[in-house]
C-alpha cells in the first residue's frame, strides 16, 4: 500500500489554493480530499512553489519535470516516489484507487465558496 503523497503546487495565495470569492471549486475540494487521505492513514505533504521554492529544487524528480515540461506540469503528485499526476489534481475516488482505500460515498456539495471569502 502506497504510505505517502507529496503535492508540488504552482503558485498560490494560500496552501489551499482556496482562497478568494473567484476561487475554483477544484483545489477546495482537492484539499478536503487530502484531509480524507490524512485521516485514512496516508502520510501527506504539500508544497508551494510561491512559500517553499527549495523544495522544488532539491527534490531531483520535480526538478527534472520542471526543466523538461516548465510550470505547466503542476500540480505534480508524487506518491511513494513515483509521479501520479502531473498538470492537475486528482479527485477523491482516483486517490482511493491509487492508494487502495475504500472509495467514499457522494457527499452533498457544499457552498463552493473559498476560504477567504
Amino acid at each position: 500500500m502506497t504510505s505517502k503523497l507529496v503535492v508540488y503546487d504552482p503558485v498560490q495565495c494560500c496552501a489551499t489554493g482556496a482562497c478568494g470569492p473567484d476561487s475554483d471549486d477544484e483545489p477546495a475540494q482537492f484539499a478536503a480530499s487530502l484531509e480524507w487521505l490524512k485521516e485514512s492513514g496516508v502520510q501527506v505533504e504539500r508544497f508551494n512553489l510561491g512559500f517553499q521554492p527549495g523544495e522544488f529544487a532539491t527534490n531531483s524528480v520535480v526538478k527534472t519535470r520542471l526543466e523538461q515540461d516548465g510550470i505547466d506540469c503542476l500540480p505534480l503528485l508524487i506518491a511513494d516516489g513515483e509521479i501520479i499526476k502531473s498538470g492537475g489534481y486528482l479527485s477523491r475516488d482516483a486517490l482511493a484507487i491509487a492508494f487502495h482505500l475504500e472509495a467514499p460515498k457522494a457527499e452533498k456539495k457544499t457552498s463552493s465558496r473559498g476560504c477567504c471569502s
